[in-house]
């Protein structure tokens, strides 16, 4: 056969895409005329397609030997070089094809791609710029130069060039899931879905657009949703790690923690580098209360990648869950001096509760710090709530925890109580959907709305559009709060209540609740950002939501011996806690100690305190987390609760005396140190309130060693608790909303 016919038929076979044959035919060819650049190109082209990138190189270096003069042989020599990982031979290789045809946009391209993979970021841009300018419809180089922009953090000129792009070739699936990603990284949530959507709808196995929407859909608090698109990411590509573990993250925030450990195991097992995935196995395993591999693993994620700054976070949150205040709070001023983002200052501003040495006006001062953070510039707009008094009030109330939490013990009172004459009532849950005691909470409510996933700023045009007067915060700055969305001051009042008796710190937000016993009149007020409202009785009232189980007989009766116990958050258990139960448990020979402990070193911790006492580990008995119902029969088997400082018990105090196990508690300077003593000067027990560590060490051997005192006081106990204000629904309620009316008339007269 002929070369020429040869070589015309190999070039058939090339472009019908039958690389095989077309390789034969052009070798066949260059066997006759070795010398023939044209056959060089043509073979190296298809052994370019064939991935077969060193010989794709040697047949261009040898056509190029043979005519250097031709330009989109040093492209595509550039191309195969990179295709090796040859980048800087690239580069050279493509400045030698601009340098002949400068206005080639392809050949720009390529030469800003090679920038691009060493680094060369801006001189990447300027490259895909100056192609855009010989062709401007080019959707390629638009797409790679938003690639580029975003990297270098010009996100909304990235979007500018995705759109751009787009326009030019609205067929053009890459394209949309980075414009996706680009969109989801400057807020625009709905906008992004519906990008991620539009690369399916082109191309329905296209794993990235899957992958990305799923994460999506995670971040917007939609986990059965997210869970569609990875489970056809997964079937499309089974070993991706990155699927594997934003799978595991939506059945962690569907409560499936042992599921998500297992998917972020294999996704380690995959990609034994893969730091997200170590931090989000640490938070799970967290969950499932095995603190030495949760902190175990979250310190891998640091040692894979010291720039995690989640990672520090939830290390430094896993220590204060031991109860190791000092290096907890260290770690996050670390983190906040690096960061000082909202969530970085939630969780130290939180956690100065817990420290003894935090007096009450250090703890105002280092609020000052997060209102400069979310404080809105400039003023507000215009509320255009309708301006009159004994009108029914919107009062709208902000949680992320309308659901089974012990939150309900306290909303349920309320939202059931509400005059609903006088109140219209709105819950804006910071959750996707409701479980169970959710939707048993939101019967009560006359509109639920959802702001998972729904940034601040739509968030606030809701609010306003739902025209609500009084707002009210029920979280601080425990996790999953918005106050970012209050410092936006969506609401003509805004009032703080309920997750822990403090200040938000934020100066958009009016007032805060409390009781007389909590802020004593005219000795706290300095110590809030918030105007504080004393409640007339008491800052709780409480529900147990259950078929609780029996009240047990005191178990020394069956013992002969004296059983302490304390089932609070284990991160209240600080050093001076135990070294005051640890005098109460050398006061009482024989006594037992029953603790709702993590295991591993929490538990290593509380024996090696306690020993300095004098207690035997045999004295010492150890509970786990439990569901509701096993967790209240425990207080069967406590004769006295001994509680926490600073940090006092306060739903776990209410549910010791439901279960009628007295309490003995020490009061501090801070409202959260006298929570256990408000509740029970409500029962009228104030002879179980300490004031100096010597007293309660005092009252709790006095109560261990007076048996008939304590069988007494036991047989009566849920009776006066039942009698008290603290489960008065329609009293406390009454109070609430005689707050409410006052604080509307204040602003009425105000504004």
């Amino acid at each position: 056969m002929p070369a020429t016919t040869t070589l015309n038929l190999a070039r058939e076979h090339h472009q019908a895409g039958r690389f095989a044959q077309a390789e034969a035919l052009y070798r066949q060819a260059l066997s006759a005329e070795p010398r023939s650049a044209e056959i060089l190109d043509g073979l190296g082209q298809v052994l370019l397609a064939m991935g077969r990138f060193a010989d794709a190189e040697t047949c261009f270096r040898d056509a190029l030997t043979l005519r250097p003069d031709v330009p989109h042989l040093y492209t595509l020599m550039g191309v195969a070089l990179s295709s090796q990982g040859k980048h800087a031979e690239a580069l050279q290789s493509h400045r030698h094809a601009v340098a002949k045809q400068p206005r080639v946009p392809e050949a720009l391209a390529h030469l800003a791609a090679s920038q691009a993979a060493l680094g060369q970021y801006e001189d990447a841009i300027a490259s895909y710029r100056q192609a855009l300018a010989v062709r401007p419809r080019f959707a390629e180089a638009q797409c790679n130069l938003g690639n580029l922009l975003s990297l270098t953090g010009r996100t909304e000129e990235a979007v500018g060039a995705y759109q751009a792009a787009l326009s030019h070739k609205p067929q053009f699936p890459e394209a949309w899931v980075n414009l996706g990603i680009a969109l989801r990284e400057l807020g625009g949530l709905e906008e992004s879905a519906a990008a991620f959507g539009n690369a399916i709808a082109q191309r329905s196995q296209f794993v990235d657009a899957h992958f990305n929407l799923g994460a999506l859909l995670v971040d917007m608090k939609r986990p059965d949703a997210a869970l569609e698109q990875l489970r056809i990411a997964l079937s499309l590509k089974p070993n991706h790690a990155d699927s594997l573990m934003i799978t595991g993250l939506a059945f962690y925030a569907k409560g499936m923690h042992s599921d998500a450990v297992s998917l972020y195991q294999r996704a380690i097992a995959l990609k034994p580098d893969f730091a997200e995935a170590y931090l989000n196995l640490g938070v799970a395993l967290g969950a499932l209360d095995r603190a030495d591999e949760s902190q175990a693993a979250i310190e891998q994620a640091i040692r894979l990648n010291p720039n995690l700054p989640e990672a520090h976070l939830n290390l430094a949150t896993a220590l204060r869950d031991q109860g190791l205040i000092d290096e907890a709070i260290a770690r996050y001023r670390g983190l906040v001096a690096l960061q000082p983002t909202p969530v970085n200052l939630d969780a130290l501003l939180y956690s100065l509760h817990f420290h003894p040495a935090y007096a009450p006006g250090q703890i105002r001062a280092e609020h000052a710090a997060y209102d400069a953070v979310v404080r809105t510039p400039g003023k507000s707009a215009p509320h255009t709530n309708v301006r009159t008094a004994n009108r029914r009030l919107r009062i709208g109330y902000v949680s992320p925890d309308f659901r089974d939490h012990c939150q309900a013990n306290f909303l349920m009172p309320l939202l059931a109580s509400h005059d609903k004459s006088r109140f219209e009532i709105f819950a804006y849950g910071n959750m996707p959907t409701f479980d169970q005691m959710g939707e048993r909470l939101l019967a009560h409510v006359d509109h639920r709305r959802s702001i998972a996933g729904v940034n601040d700023a739509q968030a606030d045009a809701m609010i306003r559009a739902d025209r609500i007067d009084i707002l009210v915060d029920l979280t601080l700055h425990m996790a999953d709060n918005r106050l970012p969305l209050f410092a936006r001051k969506p609401a003509p009042v805004q009032i703080t209540w309920l997750g822990y008796p403090s200040t938000t710190g934020v100066s958009a937000i009016d007032y805060r609740f409390s009781d007389a016993y909590l802020d004593p009149p005219g000795q706290t007020d300095a110590f809030y950002v918030e105007k504080t409202i004393r409640l007339p009785d008491t800052f709780w009232c409480y529900d147990p939501m259950s078929d609780v189980p029996a009240i047990a007989s005191p178990p020394s009766e069956r013992t002969d011996h004296i059983t302490f116990g304390c089932l609070n958050n284990f991160a209240k258990v600080t050093d001076a806690t135990l070294n005051l139960w640890g005098r109460v448990m050398e006061s009482a020979p024989g006594s037992r100690l029953v603790l709702l402990t993590p295991p591993g070193r929490a538990r290593t911790r509380v024996v090696a305190a306690l020993s300095k006492h004098g207690i035997a580990a045999d004295r010492i008995s150890f509970v786990e987390r439990l569901p509701r119902q096993d967790y209240l029969r425990t207080y069967q088997q406590i004769d006295i609760a001994l509680d926490t400082i600073p940090y006092t018990g306060h739903t776990t105090t209410l549910d010791a005396l439901w279960m009628a196990t007295p309490v003995v508690t020490c009061t501090g300077l801070t409202a959260v140190s006298r929570g256990a003593g408000s509740i029970l000067h409500c029962v009228g027990l104030d002879e179980l309130i300490a004031h100096n560590a010597d007293d309660f060490v005092k009252c709790a051997v006095d109560l261990a060693t007076h048996a008939q005192g304590l069988r007494e006081l036991r047989a009566n106990l849920r009776d006066r608790f039942e009698r008290s204000p603290l489960m008065d629904a329609k009293r406390f309620t009454q109070h609430i909303e005689a707050a409410y009316s006052q604080a509307w008339d204040t602003w009425l007269a105000a504004s």
